[in-house]
């Protein structure tokens, strides 16, 4: 019932929006637009995977201000970005910010990023007066965009869905790779936790996080504690372990006994955590948005997969190994740390299911 109320309301309000919308003058152009809004207000990966746009645009029509709207948790990993010269962050617990500065400028295209219908997403585009609102053709969004992108009959990556708009809208160079731009500030701190923490120089450095953001969505914590202790008792690796937001109880245990499963690395943003990834020789993690920053810092990457679609949120530009458990499917340490052996030995990228 709450969710039929929310989209009654939704198509109201929306609807209102968009009939109070100046029509645009004339058949769109890519060259004749002056100003671009980009809306992603998601994770941290759909925000990762949405950079390749932002070169895309700029290096089309470098004379374009771009804005772009994003979750206020995910608009740091765009502050160094060059191709960006504006960022809107979208706190929700801040709604009346956002849409204060939204109405108080002006744009001539809005892009929504997202494939799948956004309401969020939408209602910014609508609120920024935009002329010309571009999105994926959904039954939902078909009365709110005027440039509407047809869905590919196959599943891509997302990244290319991303860029499939812009191709649609015939900007004529398109960037296919996400890339992160990093604050010295962050690249010290780092290097300095880097000093401090490792024991081992000579010993290629592996980065693990046992946590994801759904529970049942990680490989088992014991699986984890396996890989690290064969890693750190083999010496074939100097192993840092990453925890996320609240995460501090999974993390305690690899506390004991002491040294066992390597160096437990305390909390860092998520620009800090980007230039670690790129400094690493390997990330080992679950099917999670860092997973993306290796993909954007060209890191090489182990990911396990226990849900979600590979081909469409797998790791891309990196060499990388994907391994599945699915279901009921036991995927043992020994399985993980031979794969591990492959990308510290091989220059291949590899792909196992």
């Amino acid at each position: 019932m709450i969710k039929k109320l929310k989209g009654l309301l939704w198509k109201v309000l929306g609807t209102f929006l968009a009939k109070n919308l100046p029509p645009s003058s004339a058949p769109f152009s890519p060259n004749k637009i002056s100003s671009i809004l980009t809306i992603r207000p998601d994770r941290l990966g759909d925000v990762v995977l949405s950079t390749p746009v932002y070169a895309s645009i700029k290096k089309s029509f470098p004379n374009i201000k771009l804005t772009v709207l994003v979750k206020k948790g995910q608009s740091e990993i765009l502050l160094e970005n060059p191709y960006i010269d504006e960022i809107i962050v979208f706190d929700p617990k801040n709604i009346l910010k956002t849409l204060k500065t939204l109405r108080s400028k002006k744009y001539d295209l809005a892009i929504v990023l997202n494939l799948v219908f956004s309401s969020t997403a939408v209602f910014f585009a609508l609120l920024s007066k935009a002329p010309w609102r571009a999105g994926y053709d959904t039954p939902q969004g078909r009365d709110f965009f005027n440039l509407i992108v047809p869905k590919k009959n196959k599943l891509l990556h997302e990244t290319q869905h991303n860029l499939d708009i812009l191709r649609f809208l015939q900007f004529p160079i398109i960037e296919e790779s996400p890339k992160l731009f990093i604050e010295e500030k962050a690249k010290k701190y780092v290097e300095n936790l880097i000093s401090d923490k490792v024991h081992f120089p000579d010993r290629p450095l592996i980065l693990i996080k046992p946590g994801t953001r759904v529970l049942k969505w990680g490989w088992e914590i014991d699986n984890f504690k396996e890989v690290i202790k064969q890693l750190v008792e083999s010496e074939q690796a100097e192993v840092f372990i990453l925890q996320g937001p609240g995460e501090e109880s999974l993390i305690s245990k690899f506390t004991e006994p002491s040294n066992a499963y390597g160096t437990i690395v305390p909390p860092l943003s998520i620009i800090q955590l980007a230039y670690l990834i790129q400094r690493s020789k390997l990330l080992v993690c679950n099917h999670t948005g860092i997973m993306h920053l290796a993909s954007a810092t060209q890191t090489p990457s182990l990911i396990i997969f226990k849900h979600g679609e590979i081909d469409r949120w797998g790791p891309i530009c990196n060499k990388h190994i994907i391994l599945e458990e699915r279901n009921r499917d036991n995927l043992s340490p020994t399985i993980v740390i031979e794969n591990i052996q492959r990308l510290l030995n091989s220059s291949d990228t590899a792909k196992q299911n």
